[in-house]
């Protein structure tokens, strides 16, 4: 028996954003694959019975295809949950710099442990830098996602961007993404939004920028028939495409 699945000849997200030798990505291109790993996420949400929380966001579980659409990879951490449950008590796993903190702490995971992570996600995306950077003195810059708040806070988000996209994007597209990021990785996993509502904001971030999303309205959350595609099952030793 064989596993056959598709090539993602891109690489990963994060080959596109630092330390690489490959050309930079457009802002355009980036909200793009940041909401195509999000309906893949949201996708895992929406089973009758069950829902699977992925455990290890990270720009290196996000696969970029050749026609650049970015599917959330790599399951080999990843936990099935009741819906009558309201998080699962497991030992902590994932990636330093990624972790919810509240699930680090009480060891409780639960969906908003993966939005945490994908706000981290969208930091990388923007600053094009990664998680932890123990090479950097100022010790409140260590962390990226610390650092990211710190400056939204101060209206200095801004100065924190990826070089390359200085001048490229429209203030409302930033202001509409930094606050998507920021609710992301708020404390608190009640505080924190929906993977539907990530969806939808950075939705918005990419109109406010002028682009269109490929002939999907608002309500291309809600539609099963693309959100599938951008969900790629795979684990350490193979993947299953979840799909048509």
């Amino acid at each position: 028996m064989i596993l056959v699945y598709d090539y993602m000849v891109h690489g990963t997200l994060r080959d596109h954003l630092y330390n690489t030798s490959n050309p930079p990505l457009q802002w355009e291109q980036r909200l793009k694959m940041c909401i195509g790993a999000a309906h893949g996420l949201h996708y895992l949400y929406r089973g009758p019975n069950h829902t699977i929380i992925h455990r290890d966001v990270k720009t290196t579980n996000i696969l970029v295809s050749e026609k650049w659409v970015a599917k959330v990879s790599d399951f080999g951490l990843s936990k099935m949950n009741d819906l009558s449950n309201t998080h699962i008590s497991t030992a902590v796993k994932g990636s330093n710099g990624c972790l919810d903190p509240e699930y680090y702490h009480l060891h409780k995971l639960t969906e908003k442990s993966d939005v945490y992570s994908f706000g981290v996600v969208l930091c990388e995306v923007l600053c094009a830098s990664a998680p932890i950077d123990r090479n950097i003195e100022d010790q409140m810059q260590i962390s990226l996602a610390e650092w990211a708040q710190h400056c939204y806070n101060n209206r200095s988000l801004d100065e924190i961007i990826d070089p390359y996209l200085q001048g490229q994007i429209k203030l409302p597209s930033l202001l509409k993404f930094g606050e998507v990021t920021i609710s992301c990785l708020a404390s608190e996993g009640m505080k924190r939004p929906a993977m539907s509502e990530v969806v939808y904001g950075l939705e918005l971030a990419l109109q406010m920028q002028g682009s269109e999303i490929n002939g999907n309205d608002e309500n291309h959350a809600n539609d099963s028939s693309s959100i599938d595609y951008h969900v790629l099952f795979t684990s350490g030793s193979g993947s299953m495409r979840v799909g048509r």
